[in-house]
């Protein structure tokens, strides 16, 4: 290159600037070669104490860049404390709309920390400081129910996320995908197959929920969205089996109830069982889905078809729990009632003779909504079973004597369900005139003094409500 220059200088007659260009090209040629070598030889040695107060010069500009966390207590007063003591207050008069506020600010705070952690991470590539893989997963706050790290302590006995009166749609819930955000908010860290458990205790019971299931896929869908936030919020470990019939036999809900017990055992270790239908959802979480030590409990209590009161004294259905000793001691269901009714009543007659009493709730906690269907027909041969029942003739027929086919198994988003196929269910028992004769007998009764009960009930339901009423404004319960 120098002699390129050297040329076209004698070739213009300008020596004395060609010179001079020649000087300087080289010089930037010796001035490239010693950043190269400074460069190689500051990796190849240990860093100066220079190079560390240039370094810690740069924390200190990385750190000045955070925000000021002082807080301004009067700001602090106007936009939470205020706030928080006005829905406190109008909870009682404006439940779902305090609700709604409530779910507005935990989403904010959501949005917030996930904008803290972007933060923080970007301080962290400014520092050029690893990332932790290893770190526990951030609390979600969003949902029906707050989600914290895992706890080793017992669950309470109250859980702190009850909400107390509920309102129950009866249709129009909304339907989302699986994996979808409003999914997530509303169901929660729910597994496949319908399972669950709360992560900041240990459940005090490990619950299997078992539904009869036919034919009632928008009651099935109304159940699931009323009932996981339920349950969820009563910190329960729990799973829901949904246990369906084959179409060829009359429907048996004692049967599919026994083989829910059996092959829930299969998938679980449970220690409580809650046999429910699926058209009943509570409209108070207080009434908690779990089992007694010394007895059965009878959840379904004071349903608004019936006016919100217990219809008979020996009335045991609907939803009704059993710890796995107590099933097994009064072997069960009883298999044999194809058809609707009666095997509700027979379970009461088995776990009165086994020497057990029934827990129940207050009616006015243990209120429940019975979601619109049409009317059931009766089985044909439940007036002779239940005198057997009444005999205790029937006690030999339960989980020993259990017969079926299971078809298939699969776990969907929200529950586990079962596919059986059940034994051909017994001939029909020809009616004599005697059995005839009672029968419009009875229903002529019925017709005359019908009348005069429906007076009388709507007697007894009104005093019912005012002493419910009563009960509920001294009462100490929180919601």
């Amino acid at each position: 290159m120098r002699g390129v220059i050297l040329e076209a200088a004698k070739r213009s007659h300008l020596r004395f600037f060609t010179v001079i260009l020649a000087v300087l090209v080289i010089c930037t040629q010796l001035s490239v070669i010693l950043n190269l070598s400074n460069r190689i030889y500051s990796q190849t040695t240990p860093k100066s104490n220079h190079s560390k107060l240039v370094q810690s010069k740069t924390i200190l500009d990385v750190l000045r860049e955070l925000p000021n966390p002082q807080v301004d207590e009067y700001e602090f007063k106007s936009k939470v404390v205020r706030p928080n003591q006005d829905m406190v207050a109008n909870f009682a008069k404006h439940p779902s709309m305090i609700i709604e506020k409530l779910e507005k600010f935990v989403d904010g705070e959501s949005h917030r920390t996930e904008r803290l952690i972007e933060d923080i991470q970007g301080v962290r590539r400014n520092l050029r400081l690893k990332d932790q893989d290893d770190q526990e997963p951030k609390a979600q706050l969003g949902g029906r129910k707050l989600q914290s790290v895992e706890g080793t302590q017992e669950c309470p006995t109250t859980s702190p996320y009850l909400l107390g009166p509920l309102v129950v749609k009866q249709s129009h819930v909304p339907a989302w995908d699986p994996g979808t955000e409003a999914f997530q908010k509303w169901y929660g860290n729910i597994n496949p197959g319908g399972s669950f458990a709360p992560r900041e205790c240990q459940p005090r019971q490990k619950v299997a929920i078992i539904i009869p299931y036919r034919d009632r896929e928008e009651h099935l869908r109304l159940w699931l969205y009323h009932m996981h936030p339920i349950l969820q919020r009563q910190q329960l470990d729990y799973q829901v089996f949904v246990v369906e019939q084959t179409s060829d036999e009359s429907f048996n809900r004692a049967a599919l109830m026994n083989i829910g017990y059996v092959e829930a055992n299969k998938v679980g270790n449970f220690s409580c069982y809650v046999f429910h239908d699926v058209d009943i959802v509570p409209e108070d979480d207080r009434n908690i889905y779990s089992c007694p030590a010394d007895r059965p409990k009878h959840l379904a209590v004071a349903v608004n078809k019936w006016k919100y009161r217990l219809i008979y004294d020996k009335y045991f259905g609907g939803i009704t729990a059993l710890n796995k000793e107590q099933f097994e001691k009064i072997n069960g269901f009883a298999n044999s009632f194809y058809g609707w009714g009666g095997e509700d009543d027979e379970l009461y007659n088995r776990v009165s003779n086994a020497g057990y009493e029934i827990f129940r709730y207050p009616a006015h906690i243990a209120r429940f909504s019975m979601l619109k269907h049409d009317p059931a027909v009766k089985g044909e041969n439940v007036d002779r079973l239940m005198e057997k029942s009444k005999a205790n003739k029937l006690k030999g027929d339960g989980l020993k004597t259990l017969r079926y086919k299971k078809l298939n198994q699969k776990n969907f988003p929200l529950y586990t369900w079962l596919l059986v196929k059940l034994p051909k269910a017994p001939p029909k028992v020809k009616k004599t005139l005697w059995d005839f004769g009672k029968e419009s007998l009875i229903s002529g009764l019925n017709l005359l003094g019908g009348s005069l009960a429906e007076q009388v009930s709507n007697a007894v339901d009104d005093m019912a409500t005012t002493n419910e009423k009563n009960m509920a404004k001294g009462s100490s319960l929180v919601y």
